[in-house]
């Protein structure tokens, strides 16, 4: 349906949804993130921006080059508000995961970080297309680039996903304003069921418990990472019913903000999780107190 590449181009056909993230791997590896269906595939492009979908989902990515502070606030809201008027002509009304990416992300205007203005963009495009309510949210994840334009990603559906807490923390969509003007209108992972498979995504998870940032130190950040996913996962499971296991189904991608301290975060990290892949980025993460960020791919076994 999609790929996302992540520090170099791909060259595929330009009808396929096809972003580049400028986001270096710590391994200064190019990656390709491929997005595919075993159902047939149909590609459109509305406001000049491609998408694909088959008979359950639509896989779609939205950009815009700003170089205006000024102008941030605007570019997110039309971004948002392009792709939610996309999903809903198509029929894919219901948002199941975004990513968003952007340079700058601590780059402030007005007061505000960029990924606090962020947060407003995309409740003004919220507000204009009525999505208030908490079964409308979706997981997501905001990582900063080190260059490159806004590149919002997105997967959408015709039926809705089954949003899930972590207990060890409040809802982001519950933040108060100590955290910004508009809070993170997101869920901590959101399950939904495909044909053989049953897929959790998680948002982006840092070392807070309840809302407040834990630990200075990246290891001790990432034991508090580990804590999380597990809480949620234990939670998901529960009430679900579906066993769900940081192991072999599950994927990661680790975000950190320094890369000298990725080769100390290897070690640990397969200590804790020792058979879950995982791909360490350099990037920034939304809070300038916290300098690592996971995100979650898990799904069930298989069904028989």
């Amino acid at each position: 349906m999609g790929l996302m590449s992540f520090g170099a181009s791909a060259n595929f056909d330009s009808n396929i949804p096809s972003p580049c993230v400028p986001l270096r791997s710590a391994d200064d590896d190019p990656h390709i993130e491929f997005w595919s269906s075993s159902s047939p595939i149909n590609y459109v492009t509305a406001n000049d921006t491609p998408y694909a979908h088959n008979e359950v989902a639509q896989w779609g990515v939205a950009s815009r080059a700003e170089r205006d502070e000024a102008g941030f606030e605007s570019s997110i809201e039309k971004l948002c508000s392009d792709a939610l008027a996309e999903v809903r002509a198509a029929g894919f009304p219901h948002l199941l995961r975004m990513r968003n990416h952007f340079p700058g992300i601590h780059t402030q205007h007005a007061d505000l970080d960029r990924h606090q203005r962020f947060y407003i963009g995309r409740q003004r495009a919220f507000d204009r297309h009525q999505v208030g309510s908490e079964n409308e949210l979706r997981a997501a994840t905001m990582i900063g680039t080190q260059s490159g334009d806004i590149t919002l990603n997105y997967l959408a559906a015709r039926g809705a996903g089954e949003a899930f807490e972590n207990p060890r923390q409040i809802s982001a969509y519950r933040y108060s304003e100590q955290y910004g003007p508009a809070s993170p209108a997101s869920l901590r992972s959101l399950l939904k069921h495909r044909r053989d498979v049953t897929q959790l995504d998680s948002s982006g998870t840092a070392s807070i418990v309840g809302h407040a940032s834990r630990h200075q130190l990246p290891n001790e950040q990432l034991d508090e990472i580990a804590c999380n996913l597990r809480a949620l996962i234990i939670q998901a499971s529960a009430e679900s019913g579906i066993d769900f296991y940081l192991g072999q189904h599950a994927h990661l991608h680790v975000y950190a903000r320094d890369s000298y301290d990725v080769p100390a975060l290897r070690a640990p990290l397969q200590a804790t999780l020792p058979t879950a892949p995982a791909l360490f980025f350099v990037s920034d993460s939304c809070r300038r107190d916290l300098g690592i960020e996971v995100e979650a791919f898990i799904w069930s076994s298989p069904h028989v």
